[in-house]
C-alpha cells in the first residue's frame, strides 16, 4: 500500500505536471491526492488522464476563483469509494481482500480559528471509525519549535488545536525519511523560512495492521511544498522513530 499527497499549489503549469509524473511512475501509489489545485475541473480531469488515472476513479472538489481545490485519484486495482467529503477533507474506503483501511485526505486552513473548527469536525468524524485510518496532507501548522528555521520566532499557540487533535485520537506519527521540512518560502539566505506542514497520523489500529509504515518526503520541484509518500514497508533500516504526542 502507498499513498501520494502533495499541495501542487496549482496543478496546471507544465513544471509541476511533470514533477508529478515522475512521482506516480516512479513510486506507483494505490491512492494520490493532490491539493490547492487553483485549477477548472476541466483542467485537474485532464491532468489527472495525464497520469494515467481514469475519471471514474478520481474525486473532484473544485476550486474557487483559481482557491484552493482538491482531487483524489486511485489506480484500477484498488477497491475504493468515497463516503464523506467537505471543502477541506475527503475520506476513502479502500477493501483489500480480507480486510478495510480509511484513508482522510485533508487540507486544513492556516487560519487558527478556522483550523481548530476544521480539526474539531475532523475529530468528530474520526471518533466514528471502527477501521484502522490514516490522515495526509497539509495541516498549515508546525508541532514542534523543532519543526521551523527561520521567519518570526515559533509561536507555540499556534500549535495547540493540532496538538489536542493528535492527542484526543491518540494518533501516531510513524517518523519519515527526507528533509523533516515539507514547505518553503523558496528564499534565499536569512530570508528563508522552512517548515513541517505537511505530515501522516495514524491511528492505533493502523500501526498494529501496518507496524512498518514509513512516510517519504520528496523535492520540492515544481512547488512551495515536498510531496509525501507514505507506504507499509520501511524504506530502509536507519529511520527515524516511531513519534507519538505526549500531552505532559
Amino acid at each position: 500500500m502507498k499513498l501520494l499527497a502533495w499541495n501542487v499549489r496549482g496543478i496546471g503549469p507544465s513544471l509541476t505536471f511533470q514533477t508529478a509524473v515522475g512521482l506516480v511512475r516512479s513510486n506507483t501509489p494505490d491512492l494520490v491526492f493532490f491539493y490547492e489545485t487553483r485549477s477548472s475541473r476541466r483542467v485537474v480531469s485532464r491532468r489527472m488522464r495525464g497520469l494515467g488515472f481514469a475519471i471514474s476513479n478520481c474525486f473532484f472538489v473544485d476550486a474557487v476563483d483559481a482557491s484552493g481545490g482538491l482531487v483524489v485519484a486511485w489506480s484500477p486495482e484498488v477497491d475504493a469509494s468515497v463516503f464523506y467529503h467537505s471543502d477541506f477533507c475527503t475520506c476513502v474506503r479502500i477493501n483489500e481482500v480480507d480486510f478495510s483501511y480509511i484513508v482522510v485526505c485533508a487540507y486544513i486552513s492556516c487560519n487558527n480559528s478556522i483550523r481548530a473548527s476544521q480539526l474539531a469536525h475532523l475529530q468528530e468524524l474520526c471518533s466514528t471509525f471502527h477501521l484502522p485510518y490514516v490522515i495526509m496532507g497539509d495541516f498549515n501548522t508546525t508541532l514542534h519549535e523543532s519543526e521551523k528555521d527561520g521567519g518570526n520566532p515559533w509561536n507555540a499557540s499556534q500549535a495547540i488545536s493540532l496538538r489536542d487533535f493528535i492527542h484526543e485520537l491518540g494518533l501516531h506519527d510513524p517518523g519519515f525519511l527526507g528533509d523533516q521540512f515539507t514547505w518553503t518560502n523558496k528564499r534565499m539566505g536569512a530570508a528563508c523560512i522552512r517548515e513541517r506542514l505537511d505530515r501522516a497520523l495514524c491511528s492505533n489500529l493502523w500501526m498494529e495492521r501496518f507496524p512498518e509504515t514509513l512516510v517519504k518526503h520528496f523535492t520540492d520541484q515544481g512547488s512551495d511544498h515536498r510531496a509525501i509518500l507514505l507506504s507499509d514497508k520501511a524504506y530502509a533500516r536507519n529511520c527515524r522513530p516511531l513519534f507519538r504526542f505526549d500531552a505532559r
